[in-house]
């Protein structure tokens, strides 16, 4: 039976999932506000979604971290969230790949940009 913690710990890991695909299609139509403010609101469900799993980290410890069925719920938490922090580093992989390449573009477009102005300046003279 699954208990309310589950469900609500369940709905969270979902929505921190939802959040990053949106941000890795923010990134990729070159999106940077709305990648921004997703990622601000990520973070944050981030920062709430694992400090809960330290915290029952730390009181299955308190409980009795000795028997046999304690350790092995922790231990599979533990290796459930180690999988879960590396699904998100390798969606941000891709979202920083992508914003490193909009850089590069958007450096030659301001380069070109400024040669354009030099030349209206030119052209006022």
């Amino acid at each position: 039976m699954t208990t309310r913690a589950q469900l609500a710990t369940k709905k969270n890991w979902q929505t921190i999932l939802d959040l990053s695909k949106n941000m890795l299609e923010a990134a990729q139509g070159r999106d940077w506000a709305t990648l921004t403010s997703l990622m601000d609101a990520r973070d944050k469900l981030m920062k709430l979604y694992f400090s809960v799993a330290e915290e029952e980290e730390r009181l299955r410890q308190e409980a009795g971290a000795n028997h046999e069925k304690d350790v092995a719920a922790l231990s599979a938490r533990i290796a459930l969230l180690k999988q879960q922090i590396e699904v998100i580093q390798e969606m941000d992989r891709k979202i920083v790949q992508y914003t490193e390449e909009n850089k590069e573009q958007l450096g030659d477009e301001l380069g070109k940009l400024r040669n354009a102005r030099k030349m209206v300046e030119n052209y006022k003279k």
